[in-house]
């Protein structure tokens, strides 16, 4: 009885570290939004670790997954896939087949199969599938979770995304009235330059776009700043050239520079000149950004808000969206910062290259 006993607690620490091996590769892919590859990659993961001759997975409205050599048993197996256990025969073959439902608050959504020879089958296997089943039941939950919150948050930002400024539209209208007297053929650039930003804007783009397109989105912005500013806003880059083709989350530098113009340059100081500098290069795996203007810098209210992750007042907001995005993709494995210095305010920003 005591060989027996041993046995036992030997299968079971194998089967428990089996679960730790299964449960740390199988949480990498449900990181991600859940597509018919990542059934495949479950599927592989536990078919790694357990010694089976097929498993079936399916989640959801997912395509489902088989592995191992008799997987096609399971495929052509026509008795109920929620049932516990049952018996196929292949070749005189006596296989044994467990079944465990992968739940979500009481509701079936999915169900993972274990195929084994009748000789082969150990006591232990229910309890194996069972914890298998109970673990990515909890992980479909949180990767579905994360998922909506994303959702939520990029919803948000495409709202904000779409808010016409009133104002910049106002005062940009005014340029262009006031340049036509003057400059009509600069006016009709600006006119062009307007309708070509708020396209950009208002265009349903996809989520990443080059750095090369963002910067273009940005020259447009700054464009139309310049010409309603004047000598009172100036405008430099330093840009490496090797970023340009990189891939970034759309719309993630534009509302940055336009913080710096607007709250750099300022309403009553007529001869105060806000030089705001736009630069970006490759820092070992990140892209690294740097904005900066020559303003009056950040109030002190806005900082603290910022840190304490509290929204910011309304003509701030876009920077507090921006962080949320930033986390909503990349979780912690970013950095983005607010900064007074001496000569004004920047903002750092840097992300893992995509």
């Amino acid at each position: 009885s005591t060989d027996i006993l041993y046995n036992q607690n030997l299968v079971g620490a194998n089967y428990a570290e089996k679960a730790l091996r299964i449960a740390q590769n199988t949480l990498k892919v449900l990181e991600h939004k859940l597509k018919d590859e990542s059934v495949v990659k479950l599927s592989n993961i536990i078919y790694r670790y357990v010694p089976l001759s097929g498993l079936e997975l399916k989640i959801m409205s997912l395509e489902p997954a088989y592995a191992g050599n008799k997987a096609y048993l399971l495929r052509n197996h026509e008795g109920s896939e929620l049932l516990t256990s049952g018996t196929i025969y292949d070749n005189k073959e006596e296989y044994i087949f467990l079944s465990q439902g992968l739940t979500i608050d009481s509701e079936e959504v999915g169900v993972i199969r274990f195929l084994k020879p009748a000789r082969q089958t150990d006591p232990a296997d229910k309890k194996l599938i069972e914890g298998i089943g109970n673990l990515l039941s909890l992980q479909i939950q949180n990767s579905l979770a994360l998922e909506q919150k994303k959702m939520l948050i990029t919803s948000e930002y495409n709202a904000l995304r779409a808010q016409v400024n009133p104002h910049f539209l106002y005062n940009t209208l005014n340029a262009i009235k006031t340049l036509i007297r003057i400059d009509s053929d600069k006016a009709q650039g600006l006119i062009m330059d307007l309708a070509l930003f708020y396209r950009k804007r208002l265009s349903k783009n996809e989520e990443y776009i080059s750095v090369l397109d963002e910067f273009k989105t940005i020259m447009v912005y700054t464009n139309i700043q310049t010409a309603r500013f004047g000598n009172r806003l100036q405008i430099v880059t330093e840009l490496a050239e090797d970023i340009f083709q990189e891939n970034i989350p759309s719309f993630i530098l534009q509302p940055i520079v336009e913080n710096a113009i607007l709250h750099g340059t300022s309403k009553s100081d007529m001869d105060q000149i806000n030089e705001v500098s736009i630069c970006g290069n490759k820092v070992d795996d990140d892209l690294v950004f740097k904005i900066q203007d020559t303003g009056d810098g950040f109030p002190k209210e806005i900082l603290e808000k910022f840190y304490e992750e509290k929204p910011l007042a309304s003509s701030s907001i876009g920077l507090y969206n921006i962080k949320k995005r930033l986390r909503s993709i990349y979780d912690e494995n970013f950095e983005f910062t607010l900064q007074n210095s001496p000569t004004g305010a920047y903002v750092f920003l840097k992300i893992p290259l995509k």
